[in-house]
Order: structure tokens, then C-alpha cells, then sequence
């Protein structure tokens, strides 16, 4: 059997009312194919980016379990039909980490790269900076006409 990994997007009224019915529920779906959670870690309640069926908050949760790779498609099928889900990702757990579960060094994050360094997120993306950029047509238009006002108001003062 295989390690994998679950990703759940809960509703958070359901989730939050009863935690441990919803686990036992999650947990009878994996039982019934043939799966064994061997961690839970629930992430909390935060708030989604879009709504999702008129939800905007859910509670998150990872499980990590062990199933025969052939009951996978079941799980997730029986997962979705839960009501209780709202979005569920399950993906192998290729490193085998199980309920030891770690981050990723940072020289693995480096070779993922081909080796290239880490740049910081303000101008060092290769592109012009805002000084040096073109401006858009109309910009140019309005740029003009305020040097050309500026000029008809300073030849008027002169003249005088």
C-alpha cells in the first residue's frame, strides 16, 4: 500500500460543530476501501478566495493514509458526495513521510530551479523599471498639452 495525501476544504458550520464526527465520517470512507489514516492535521477555519457554493470561509485538513492504489478513484468519489466537502485533492505521498512530515530543504528548492538563485520581488525581475517605461499613448497626448499650457502661461507672464 501506498502513503497518500488528502487535502479537504470542509464546510465550516458542519466542521466546526461536530470536528470528530467529521472525521469519523472521512475516516469510515478511507476504512471502507481499505485505506488507515495515519495523521490528521486540521488546519483551522480561513476564509477562501472565491465563494464556493455561497461559501466563504471552510476549515481545511490534511490526512495522510495508507490505501490500495486501485480504491483511490472510490475514495475521492465517495469523498465528493459528501456533503460535509466542499473540494477535496488527494495526491501521492511519494516521499513516504507518513506522520513524519516535513518541509523541503532549501538547497532542494534551488536545484528545482536548475540551480539559480532565489531573487528578491522588487525590481530584479529583468524588466524596465517604471521610470524607464514607454508611456501609453494618451499619456504622451495629456504630458504634451500640460507642457504646451505651461509654456502659452509662461510666455504670457514674460510679456507682461
Amino acid at each position: 500500500m501506498k502513503t497518500y495525501e488528502a487535502m479537504y476544504v470542509l464546510r465550516s458550520a458542519e466542521a466546526n460543530a461536530d470536528w470528530d464526527g467529521t472525521l469519523a465520517e472521512l475516516s469510515g470512507i478511507l476504512e471502507r476501501h481499505g485505506g488507515k489514516a495515519v495523521k490528521v492535521d486540521k488546519w483551522g477555519e480561513r476564509k477562501l478566495a472565491y465563494d464556493i457554493d455561497h461559501q466563504r470561509r471552510a476549515v481545511y485538513a490534511v490526512i495522510y493514509f495508507e490505501a490500495p492504489e486501485a480504491a483511490i478513484d472510490d475514495i475521492a468519489r465517495d469523498t465528493r458526495l459528501n456533503a460535509k466537502v466542499l473540494r477535496v485533492i488527494i495526491v501521492v505521498n511519494e516521499d513516504n513521510l507518513g506522520a513524519n512530515v516535513r518541509a523541503l530543504p532549501a538547497e532542494a528548492d534551488d536545484r528545482r530551479r536548475g540551480g539559480r538563485p532565489r531573487r528578491d520581488r522588487d525590481d530584479s525581475r529583468g524588466g524596465p523599471r517604471d521610470s524607464d517605461r514607454r508611456r501609453g499613448p494618451k499619456r504622451e497626448e495629456k504630458e504634451k498639452k500640460g507642457d504646451a499650457e505651461a509654456a502659452k502661461t509662461v510666455e504670457a507672464d514674460s510679456d507682461e
